[in-house]
């Protein structure tokens, strides 16, 4: 837990000289700049590598040095600059930046019943929005501050009334609700996926504090706005949705939401598949199926991308 922690300051720290809005990307659009699909693997990789646009999961048998080194050099051969680095015995972090977006690596040694010794391996594209351009609680400061993360301590604003103020500040700014988690709410913007915690802070006498932080999705999915749950995951690509309403609705909502992306339905309306029902939407070699089923008086919607277009 303390090196995660250590591994998110040094995120946090990566910084622009200037702040700068650059605008939200489709993923398709990110995907120009970089495809971590296309990353080649160590030899030592011990089984088949979770692959998704916006990230890369794999374990492998070497050292954590001796992976930071494989991808940074393909990296810098890409015209990525590596922004920061750290090594150890047991762990090794870096962060590159290209074009205003920024990748993070991530290694840690780790030994388990099923791998024994090994290392996990993990690389995020974590998007181009500078976390410093987002909406800032007033009579506050930022203890915190970088591209990737900003962490505001505020003197007044309570806890209860920050998560409010703040939410709608960034619906304001036309950031979609995209789900929550106890103090954590989401947002989605194009295909980026911001992440907002409104807390106390006990080191700074249990004000409330603010921090954001983003990453960019694989896939850019709508989720209806009276969602008791929306769950959006990168390996693989997907988004899970529990809505009340029928199926029917939600085939209505997903087939118009999609289309507006690009994505034709293979069939105007869900078929039955088994126990659940299921829509297939195509977007030239990528296709995407949306599975639906009817529990009592909601509707559990999971979105999945089955074919990619790499």
């Amino acid at each position: 837990m303390q090196r995660l922690f250590l591994f998110s300051l040094f995120l946090a720290f990566t910084t622009h000289a200037i702040a700068q809005d650059a605008g939200t990307p489709k993923p398709e659009q990110a995907a120009k700049v970089i495809d971590l699909r296309t990353m080649k693997l160590p030899t030592e990789t011990m089984q088949p590598a979770n692959r998704s646009l916006a990230g890369l999961f794999f374990k492998a048998t070497c050292t954590p040095k001796a992976a930071y080194e494989f991808l940074q050099k393909q990296m810098i051969e890409r015209g990525w600059k590596e922004t920061n680095q750290f090594s150890s015995p047991t762990s090794a972090s870096a962060t590159f930046a290209k074009d205003g977006y920024h990748v993070s690596f991530f290694a840690m040694k780790g030994t388990d019943k099923k791998f024994g010794e090994h290392i996990t391996i993990q690389m995020t594209n974590m998007g181009n929005l500078d976390s410093r351009t987002l909406p800032v609680p007033e009579k506050s400061k930022a203890i915190i501050s970088g591209p990737m993360s900003t962490h505001y301590i505020c003197e007044t604003m309570t806890q209860d009334d920050g998560k409010k103020i703040m939410r709608d500040k960034l619906i304001a700014l036309g950031w979609e609700p995209y789900g929550k988690a106890a103090d954590a709410q989401y947002f989605k913007k194009d295909g980026i996926r911001l992440e907002m915690y409104v807390t106390k802070s006990p080191s700074q006498q249990n004000k409330t504090a603010v921090r954001y932080a983003s990453r960019l999705m694989s896939i850019e999915v709508p989720a209806p706005v009276e969602a008791t749950l929306v769950n959006y995951s990168d390996s693989p690509a997907s988004l899970m949705v529990v809505v009340k309403g029928t199926v029917d609705e939600l085939g209505t909502y997903y087939t118009k939401g999609l289309s507006k992306l690009g994505w034709k339905p293979v069939t105007e309306k869900p078929v039955q598949k088994q126990i659940n029902l299921e829509q297939v939407f195509q977007r030239g070699k990528e296709e995407m199926t949306v599975t639906y089923q009817q529990v009592k008086t909601d509707v559990h919607v999971k979105a999945t991308l089955t074919k990619s277009g790499e």
